[in-house]
């Protein structure tokens, strides 16, 4: 099944939250696996529109004064710095294959599965990190779609873009193994 649960290895890395600071901010993010997540478990015990294989995820937070998420200058590496993944700006970058496999299953008259399952998208919508500028705090899951079933994870780099007081760029590094 498409959704279904424990169809790639997770990552192999620390699933521990890390910290940066700098400038008066703090950042956090934490590798997470999108079947844990608890907006994306179906009743059937299936991932609801996400599962393992279809990407990694990071829960971040920002804390400063003037902060926004910069997707431009965010990225992932899996286990080398050669193999590296932007992430999905939006949630709605995720859910639209499963949109057109819902008007697919419509067209053939199939079980709609799939249009169930993004009615109830809305948590994924909330829980996804925005792009618009937030006074004192962002915070929300980023989701990089990669083969993550071809790849055995041992090492996440993630580089996280801010855009500071609505003008400068600055980068945090974080290393999951």
């Amino acid at each position: 099944m498409l959704l279904g649960t424990a169809v790639a290895y997770g990552p192999v890395v620390s699933f521990d939250t890390q910290t940066r600071t700098r400038d008066g901010m703090v950042v956090t993010a934490r590798a997470v696996k999108l079947e844990d997540q608890p907006w994306n478990v179906w009743p059937d015990g299936s991932a609801r529109l996400l599962n393992d294989a279809q990407g990694y995820a990071v829960v971040v937070a920002i804390t400063g004064a003037q902060v926004r998420w910069d997707p431009a200058h965010t990225e992932l590496a899996v286990n080398t710095t050669d193999q590296v993944f932007p992430p999905a700006s939006t949630p709605e970058e995720l859910l639209t294959p499963l949109l057109l496999l819902a008007r697919y299953e419509a067209q053939l008259g199939l079980e709609q599965d799939t249009q169930l399952r993004l009615r109830s998208a809305e948590g994924f919508r909330s829980a996804y990190l925005s792009t618009k500028e937030a006074e004192g705090q962002a915070a929300g899951i980023v989701v990089f779609p990669a083969p993550a079933a071809r790849l055995f994870a041992v090492a996440l780099q993630l580089t996280l873009g801010v855009i500071v007081d609505g003008k400068r760029m600055e980068e945090f590094t974080f290393l999951f193994e």
